[in-house]
């Protein structure tokens, strides 16, 4: 939900929980077919190349042999020295599938980067103002416990 990614960025600041990766892309989420086929996220599932394995078959050694974070990884270490990297989100099987990479462009770094710094300002100054700032804390509080351990 939209509303929800609205709080994620800032509820991370302010609760001191970096994201570790841009996304979960086959190491904490996948898609799963109602046939049992398994796959590193909802874009690709159903393409057949994509598959990771299924139900039957699936097991800790893909953990071991996994070729999407691996690629993933490799492919994004300029990510890794950036210092937005904690709060950044991004959709790698989007860039593989219209780029054929990993790698997010140059200028939608700088954009995100820009984009962060303004949320960070923001929060800076409803913090100054103790109405806003009561009122911006009762919203996060609001959100569901499963919002809440999701960001954990």
């Amino acid at each position: 939900d939209f509303k929800d990614e609205m709080f994620d960025t800032p509820y991370r600041l302010l609760m001191k929980t970096p994201l570790v990766s841009a996304c979960g892309l086959g190491s904490s989420l996948f898609h799963i077919l109602a046939n049992g086929d398994i796959y590193p996220c909802q874009i690709v599932a159903g393409m057949e190349e994509y598959k990771i394995a299924d139900l039957d078959t699936f097991n800790d050694s893909y953990f071991q042999n996994n070729n999407w974070i691996e690629r993933y990884k490799e492919n994004s270490k300029r990510c890794f020295s950036c210092w937005a990297k904690p709060l950044c989100k991004f959709c790698p099987t989007r860039l593989l599938l219209e780029s054929n990479s990993y790698i997010l462009p140059e200028s939608a770094c700088v954009e995100r980067r820009k984009l962060l710094e303004e949320l960070i300002l923001e929060v800076v100054r409803m913090r100054k103002d103790k109405n806003q700032w009561s009122h911006f804390m009762q919203r996060l509080e609001q959100k569901p416990v499963s919002f809440r351990e999701s960001i954990n």
